[in-house]
Formats: C-alpha cells, structure tokens, sequence
C-alpha cells in the first residue's frame, strides 16, 4: 500500500512538472486580430499609419460610416476596402460574400452606381447602405493570412 501512494505521489510529481516545461502559446484576441489587419490594410494600401489613427478602430471604421461619401479621404474608403477583404465580405469585381446571410441587392446595386467603377467608392457605399456586416466579425480570418 505504501508503495502505491509513493507512485500515486511519483506520478503526479511528473505530472506537475510536465504541465509547468510545456510552452504556453499566447492566446490570440480579437484585438491581436484587428491589429494585424489594421498593419495589413495600411501596408497594402501604402497608407501612412495616422489614416486610421488610434487602437480603436472599429471606432474610426463606424464614426467614418457616419459621414457623406465626398467628406471620407480616398484612403480611407480603400482602407476599408481592403477590411472587408480581410474579412471575406468583399471579393475582387465588386461580388459581396456575406456567409450564413441574404445579399442586399438593393444596397449591392446602389454601391455600385454611386462607385462609377471604383472598388474603394464601392465598399464604401456598400457598407454604408447594408448596416448588416460586423466589421469586427474574425470566424473568418486567421491571423497566418497577415504578413
């Protein structure tokens, strides 16, 4: 019996031990993952970092939405192009992908009369029209898809 007890005790001793040499891999956040899109937009884009200036921004994406089209910088309407990408909403052609949701037509149509061939015009209006799309939404994304 005291055999027993000093493996029992032997065993969980290694246990212990091997729990505490296993590398801990830091969690990844939302947050990580807007900030490497964030670095990701900007560096495609070539934009300078104070575009989108601050940590927030969702903040700045949605206070942007809240403006008229000719009041947004042009950079920043590719920026957020380039989001939606990186979200898998928008596609190359002016083609909305919205997993598990219906397409708006409407709003698809309108973007794309307002953008007069433009694809940053374009996501622009589309977003501003369709109030459906979580730009902070990463089931899609993965952060390996960022340099």
């Amino acid at each position: 019996m005291k055999v027993w007890i000093l493996v029992l005790i032997a065993l969980g001793a290694m246990t212990v031990i091997d729990a505490q040499l296993q590398p801990q891999r830091p969690k990844v956040t939302d947050e990580v993952i807007l900030l490497f899109r964030k670095r990701a937009c900007l560096q495609e884009e070539d934009l300078p970092e104070n575009t989108i200036p601050g940590h927030d921004t969702l903040n700045v994406l949605s206070s942007m939405l809240q403006l008229e089209q000719e009041l947004v910088p042009y950079g920043a309407k590719c920026f957020l192009r380039c989001w939606l990408k990186k979200i898998d909403i928008l596609s190359s052609g002016f083609i909305i992908n919205k997993p598990g949701k219906k397409q708006d037509i409407e709003c698809q149509n309108s973007g794309r009369a307002m953008a007069k061939d433009n694809e940053c015009e374009f996501a622009f209006a589309y977003l501003k029209c369709d109030h459906t799309i979580d730009l902070g939404d990463s089931r899609y994304v993965s952060v390996t898809n960022y340099k």
